[in-house]
């Protein structure tokens, strides 16, 4: 769709102020979805074309961001975005993942004047993950105004840092965790992760669990555990 929708700049006008329209323009998404529902970079020529020819003109509305690992870079190097309030990573290996948002390279992203990245914007980020140790990395205050998390987590393990996973997460409004492989710390991780969500008006949980007590979760359980610590 990107790559048929950003080949039309400068075909004429008529064409530039569909492109540039702000209804259009709000939101970037450099990825490509197959029929199957692969998701695979943008060839380097129309890359070049948004980088040149799109950003310098848009960049100041953007307000969601998808990126992968082929055109982050460039994205970095070629503009800041002083909107941006949702961010997408897009099949990003952890290592790398961390490493944008670490160096100071990624500070151009929000156009932030600080020495590491801990965006004082971004409201939304959507994210695929390796382990549970990731998903509390995020939180653990270097996004300080985070109110929309969506993580998609490869495995739940015990987890093996000393992250904190007790500090209240106030600001959090909507959590959504989807990991299809089985775990047996549903207790000691997924729980006590959802009880310092204090502010939480919406959860969507899917994932495979495997408990020792009992074979089943309940709507009892679901309101002991989850429900009642969400505000009515």
């Amino acid at each position: 769709m990107i790559d048929a929708f950003y080949s039309i700049v400068d075909v004429n006008e008529r064409f530039n102020r569909l492109v540039f329209d702000p209804l259009y323009a709000h939101s970037l998404d450099l990825t490509v979805k197959s029929s199957s529902n692969y998701i695979s970079s943008i060839n380097n020529q129309m890359l070049d074309e948004v980088c040149e020819k799109v950003l310098p003109r848009i960049y100041h509305q953007i307000n969601k961001l998808a990126v992968e690992p082929h055109s982050i870079e460039r994205l970095l190097f070629t503009t800041g975005y002083p909107q941006l309030d949702s961010l997408s990573f897009i099949n990003f290996q952890k290592e790398t993942f961390y490493q944008y948002l670490t160096e100071p390279l990624a500070i151009s992203i929000f156009n932030h004047p600080t020495a590491s990245c801990v965006s004082s914007a971004l409201t939304r980020l959507e994210i695929h993950i390796d382990t549970f140790d990731d998903c509390l990395y995020l939180l653990d205050g270097r996004f300080e105004c985070l109110t929309t998390l969506i993580v998609n987590i490869r495995k739940i393990f015990v987890s093996k840092s000393n992250i904190d996973n007790t500090k209240k997460l106030t600001k959090l409004k909507y959590f959504s965790l989807i990991s299809i492989c089985y775990t047996i710390f549903y207790e000691k991780q997924i729980i006590p992760l959802l009880h310092r969500m204090t502010n939480l008006e919406e959860l969507t949980l899917l994932r495979s669990i495997l408990r020792v007590d009992c074979s089943y979760v309940d709507d009892v359980h679901i309101y002991d555990e989850i429900l009642i610590h969400m505000p009515r």
